[in-house]
């Protein structure tokens, strides 16, 4: 099935990537002003686990929902599928870096998940969001007003909920406590529906919201919330309180989709961002993920290594990173037309 690409999406998707590239790059061997902008983001605006949550569900109204309402039972184990794919990559990932870094391999599935540093935890949670996708979209188009409720509550359970509350701990760290684990299930099932609900509103109004005027009004907000974030403590408190963030995060995304919406208006732009060459980390973004984290973890670069070392590390596992991400790109999809090729 050909599918015609959203290009705003993939531009963003091939920025976040490389962003978080910068962020592992900087957790690991510290890479100064290097990574500031990335920071400022995952810190201020959105992580980059939330960013793909919130357009896996814009993403999911724009193109799934059609799909599955076409052949609900056909779609449904696509989807799930998918998911799966994504946990088992997961999953054998953090045993080969274990293998391979001498890392003890723990017995019990909590420590083997999320007890470890090699900049994946991501792909358990956004695996999920595609399993529980099919019963989604069920629910949505079924019961509507359910729908509509639960979202309101896990908001409200999500914001509310204190570390003090008892539970058991497996309980927090896999459904809702970002300070053991910054992606729990529903804190990110919250970001996945508002984008779900921001692209429906979108689709039902026949109207796509983006101009000059909107991106710099985007741009002035984005500035006073850095600043009101750096400068006044309370807001600064609120902001760094990781459950309040959720819902930050459930909106900054879209202001994102609007403002490179409108720089892909402008056909000079246009050009330059729509090519293969740009887009191929956006679209592949998984591959590029899971390569260039798979060779950051295996690098032997530290802090203590000289700049330039450093420097070279970083772009030779850009480059290695990409050229697979391309070359694996050209394999998949027409690079004229930016479609799957007929298998």
């Amino acid at each position: 099935m050909k599918q015609k690409r959203i290009i705003d999406i993939d531009i963003l998707r091939t920025l976040i990537i490389f962003s978080a590239l910068l962020l592992h790059f900087n957790s690991k061997i510290f890479i100064s002003f290097l990574s500031i902008p990335s920071i400022a983001v995952q810190k201020y605006i959105f992580t980059v686990g939330g960013f793909f949550f919130f357009t896996a569900g814009y993403m999911a109204r724009k193109v799934y929902l059609d799909r599955y309402l076409e052949n609900p039972k056909f779609h449904s184990k696509i989807i799930f599928i998918k998911g799966v794919k994504i946990i088992s990559i997961y999953i054998i990932y953090i045993f080969f870096m274990r293998i391979f870094t001498n890392t003890d391999i723990p017995r019990d599935i909590i420590p083997f998940l999320f007890y470890h540093k090699f900049f994946t935890k991501v792909l358990f949670t956004f695996g999920l969001l595609y399993m529980i996708t099919p019963l989604f979209l069920f629910v949505v188009t079924n019961h509507k007003n359910l729908s509509i409720i639960t979202l309101v509550i896990f908001a409200f359970f999500v914001v509310l909920y204190d570390s003090q509350w008892s539970m058991p701990y497996s309980f927090k760290i896999l459904m809702i406590d970002r300070l053991l684990f910054p992606y729990p299930l529903l804190p990110s099932i919250v970001v996945y529906a508002i984008g779900f609900t921001i692209s429906n509103i979108e689709i039902n109004y026949n109207r796509d919201i983006f101009s000059l005027r909107m991106t710099l009004f985007i741009i002035t907000v984005i500035c006073i919330h850095l600043f009101l974030s750096r400068k006044v403590p309370p807001y600064s408190e609120l902001v760094h309180n990781r459950q309040y963030f959720t819902l930050v995060e459930s909106i900054t995304p879209y202001m994102a989709i609007i403002a490179v919406r409108y720089l892909t208006s402008i056909n000079s732009i246009y050009k330059y961002l729509s090519t293969p060459y740009v887009l191929c980390t956006g679209i592949l973004s998984l591959h590029f993920y899971v390569i260039s984290s798979l060779l950051l973890g295996l690098s032997s670069l530290s802090k203590e290594s000289e700049p330039g070392v450093k420097l070279l590390g970083f772009l030779g596992i850009c480059s290695l990173s990409y050229m697979f991400t391309f070359w694996r790109f050209g394999s998949i999809y027409d690079t004229k037309s930016l479609t799957r090729r007929s298998t």
